[in-house]
């Protein structure tokens, strides 16, 4: 009973947070249709002329607020929580939607309410991906964390058929033709308001925040309201996984961000899948989608054919969601979208071309139908692939310490292209016609070989295992992990004859220290250990067993440590002589050994260990004399002393 209910609570939850992309979707459909209507243009009194300007304006100014919240949301909802940050948005977007409805005839006023309500938008599509795939259980988190956009397809459904009722049965000398459409917005905007006091707080952002009761009581909710085993272990993978991502340095920075390979990835890719989800064509297709049905021959029956657009849209993205999106995979979705949406933009851009529509026509020919039907066929593909799945694929890939700003990120990405697009598509229809379609059918097939070389693919994985899926800094790296440019030059020999070198080194310091691994007098338990130089890994894989409480990481310039190793053992790719991305006073014991020619700045390494090392507790450097001496002087004036002094001089050069 308690699974089942965790799963009902589960989606209840997030259906309810994502009438935020509900929120989205319905303008983003509403608007288009708004703007045909004879009774808009008359309140707003503008000429024929001007109308691809106040179309392209209207459009993109929701946008240009949304891209600004993108960024002042992080540091809110970092602060005060997912759900203040959601009933916040909910909130400002109404205020805009009521000034929008005021019947003012002033073109300014209504841009203004443009803005004041993509502020609300925006500040939702960053924090709804956030806070569902938060709150969703690892087994169904792809279907629930895809609402996000079912949801907008049901808005954009809802949007084109409101504006063919009003059209048809709304005579177009009322202003209600266009307010009832645009006043509707209200509804969404205070559900999700309202909604969001009823919900719980976000377990992981409790946990973060050090609420560890408050998040354990979240969470028992969210999965039924009893504490079962599996719930106390999800709450430890938990905690774990931010222990692990906090240990890593002492707070965000952007430096964190661009030079941790694993971070500077998942950036990427969250700015580029954006991209991409734009590129497609079909922020293009929501936003104007009567006019461009007009465009390939739709007519006077553009509002109806727009409609029937929203159902497809609707039974795909649903179908996709339901069925698909655990099977197929992440990837694999993104691959094939992008392929059948390149081949049918193609197929309509043909059409386009050569049968292009009669505007004198009262019916819709052959070619205009064919064109219809393929502008359904290629958005019932977006939402199978790029519409849904770039958002959850965001949403997951990034570990908590810096979700926050990486969706931020990625979502200012996307209403910066999207403003981009929506100020370009009624220009484009009028100048390149046939040609926009041609201009779409190649961004899709770029997005084939992008998707298929850099997407990883995440179905079916924790949070916390994305860090082993992307090769970051916190956690474990495998044999197989790829080093760049940079560390190869910088890393000395690591074939078998020099591992096995470095595992005879490692007896001798044994011999030396009569079997102990350390002398530094160090507390029983030790908590957190730095081995900086690890080698093979053999002195941190040893210590670890002694020391079963103490998080052991071994750093070095080569990963040649085994991938099988105790559970509390780490290693990660790292050069000491850069910035250490740890938190001050975290290690409770730091190691170094045989490093002799292998740090050019010895006081800045020292800077750096005591800088890092809690108060009171040791640094243990171990050393071999490169320059061998005896008591009877036999070495004075050796083969090896010489080649001492070279060695010496060149590493003070």
């Amino acid at each position: 009973m308690g699974k089942n209910l965790g799963f009902v609570r589960a989606y209840y939850t997030v259906a309810l947070a994502c009438t935020g992309s509900f929120l989205f979707a319905y303008d983003t459909g509403i608007i288009g249709g708004v703007l045909t209507l004879k009774s808009f243009q008359n309140s707003f009194r503008y000429t024929e002329k001007q109308k691809s300007t106040i179309n392209s304006n209207s459009n993109s100014l929701l946008q240009a607020g949304a891209f600004f919240a993108c960024f002042f949301v992080w540091p809110f909802t970092a602060k005060y929580g997912r759900r203040w940050s959601i009933a916040l948005a909910s909130f400002i977007f109404c205020i805009g939607a009521i000034i929008q409805v005021i019947p003012t005839h002033s073109v300014a006023a209504f841009y203004v309410a443009r803005v004041i309500s993509g502020i609300g938008v925006g500040m939702a599509t960053v924090i709804v991906p956030m806070y569902t795939s938060e709150m969703a259980p690892k087994s169904i988190r792809g279907k629930l964390g895809s609402f996000f956009q079912g949801f907008f397809v049901l808005g954009v459904f809802f949007s084109y058929w409101i504006d063919y009722a009003v059209e048809k049965h709304i005579p177009e000398t009322s202003d209600s033709q266009w307010q009832i459409p645009i006043g509707l917005q209200l509804v969404p905007g205070g559900v999700l308001g309202l909604g969001m006091l009823f919900l719980k707080e976000s377990v992981r952002w409790l946990a973060k925040k050090g609420r560890h009761d408050e998040a354990m009581r979240s969470l028992v909710w969210i999965r039924g309201g009893e504490e079962t085993e599996e719930v106390r272990a999800e709450m430890a993978e938990i905690l774990d996984g931010i222990e692990a991502e906090n240990l890593a340095t002492e707070g965000v920075t952007w430096k964190e961000i661009l030079r941790v390979p694993g971070n500077l990835h998942r950036m990427c890719i969250a700015v580029t899948i954006q991209i991409g989800v734009q590129i497609t064509g079909n922020t293009s297709l929501a936003y104007y989608a009567p006019q461009i049905f007009q465009a390939v021959g739709a007519g006077d029956n553009s509002l109806f054919i727009s409609g029937f657009f929203g159902v497809a849209k609707v039974i795909s993205c649903w179908f996709f969601l339901l069925f698909l999106v655990e099977r197929i995979g992440r990837r694999w979705s993104l691959i094939i979208g992008a392929f059948l949406m390149g081949s049918l933009m193609l197929i309509v851009g043909i059409l386009a071309k050569l049968f292009p529509p009669d505007p004198d026509a009262t019916t819709i020919s052959s070619a205009g139908i064919a064109s219809i039907l393929m502008v359904y066929f290629e958005a019932m593909c977006y939402n199978m692939s790029w519409g849904p799945v770039p958002w959850l694929y965001m949403s997951e890939i990034f570990p908590t310490r810096i979700r926050e700003v990486g969706i931020a990120v990625g979502t200012a990405t996307q209403w910066l292209f999207n403003f981009v697009f929506s100020q370009a598509t009624p220009h484009a229809l009028d100048s390149m016609g046939w040609g926009m379609f041609l201009m779409f059918c190649i961004f899709n097939w770029i997005l084939v070989v992008y998707a298929w070389l850099f997407i990883k693919e995440t179905t079916g994985k924790s949070l916390e295992e994305m860090e082993e899926v992307f090769n970051s800094r916190v956690g474990l790296y495998h044999k197989e992990r790829p080093l760049d440019e940079q560390v190869q030059n910088k890393q000395g020999p690591n074939d078998d004859k020099a591992q096995e070198s470095m595992q005879i080194g490692h007896e001798v310091y044994r011999l030396l220290l009569s079997g102990r691994l350390y002398l530094a007098p160090i507390a029983d338990k030790p908590q957190n250990v730095l081995y900086v130089g690890t080698g093979t890994g053999l002195w941190a894989i040893e210590f670890g067993d002694m020391h079963p409480s103490a998080k052991v990481i071994g750093t070095d310039l080569s990963p040649i440590q085994p991938s099988f190793t105790p559970p509390n053992v780490q290693f990660e790719v790292d050069d000491c002589c850069d910035p250490w991305l740890y938190k001050n006073d975290t290690f409770d014991f730091v190691h170094v050994r045989g490093l002799c020619g292998c740090v050019s700045d010895w006081d800045e390494f020292y800077r750096k260990a005591y800088k890092h090392i809690k108060p009171g507790e040791y640094i243990e450097q171990l050393e071999q004399p490169v320059q061998g001496k005896s008591d009877d002087g036999t070495t004075n004036g050796s083969m090896h002393n010489e080649w001492a002094q070279h060695f010496l001089k060149a590493g003070d050069s």
